[in-house]
């Protein structure tokens, strides 16, 4: 919903409650009766479509409020993989796992190519996977040094980047980010999410570099 259809709502919702309690205050003046109060019931019916259509936009309008972490993550990942699609996608065996097309081209349109693991995450940590299969064209070079030079960018440019990472370490095959904990389950998962996005446009960066 755009700007100017959510404050016609707001603005009709507004109305038609005062409308209901205008039709009210009719029937009190004019007392009570048969007639009187079935003129209210069709006044108050008539704008009732109108009332509900009013709290749905409010509704709708205020932040989801999350208990489940989970939940939350998932959600806001959903804005990544319409993003990126077809590269990024959640794993169906894996709920704690994201995969990435080893064709990182396959953004452009070229052919699809292997889900691969991106990442794995808890509340506070991205496991990241850097594997050769995602970066070499060539199956029989050596990765090791190249793996080294791609996490360290990626380090470097986290850091620059975002003041709410709390630790990095490179691991075997790949990196964790630790992220500071936020206040909120939503702003903690947003957070999170903010951090797959660059590492996402970095890894096509790289990918391209070959």
């Amino acid at each position: 919903m755009d700007r100017k259809d959510f404050i016609e709502n707001i603005v009709g919702g507004i109305f038609a409650i005062i409308a209901i309690l205008a039709a009210i205050a009719e029937v009190i003046i004019n007392g009570v009766s048969a007639a009187t109060i079935a003129a209210g019931i069709k006044d108050v019916f008539g704008t009732l479509v109108v009332i509900i259509l009013f709290f749905v936009v409010i509704k709708d309008s205020l932040p989801k409020i999350y208990t489940n972490y989970k939940k939350a993550f998932d959600d806001v990942m959903e804005e990544l993989i319409k993003k990126y699609d077809p590269l990024l996608t959640k794993d169906e065996s894996n709920d704690f796992r994201y995969n990435i097309n080893s064709n990182l081209l396959s953004i452009c349109g070229e052919k699809s190519g292997t889900p691969r693991t991106f990442f794995d995450y808890t509340e506070d940590t991205l496991t990241f996977s850097v594997r050769k299969e995602i970066f070499m064209k060539k199956g029989e070079e050596s990765f090791d040094e190249m793996q080294k030079k791609i996490v360290s960018q990626i380090e470097l440019k986290l850091k620059d980047n975002f003041n709410y990472i709390e630790d990095f370490k490179p691991i075997k095959d790949g990196f964790t980010v630790k992220i500071k904990k936020q206040n909120k389950i939503l702003y903690q998962a947003k957070t999170m999410k903010n951090v797959v996005d660059n590492v996402l446009i970095l890894f096509i960066a790289e990918n391209k570099k070959q």
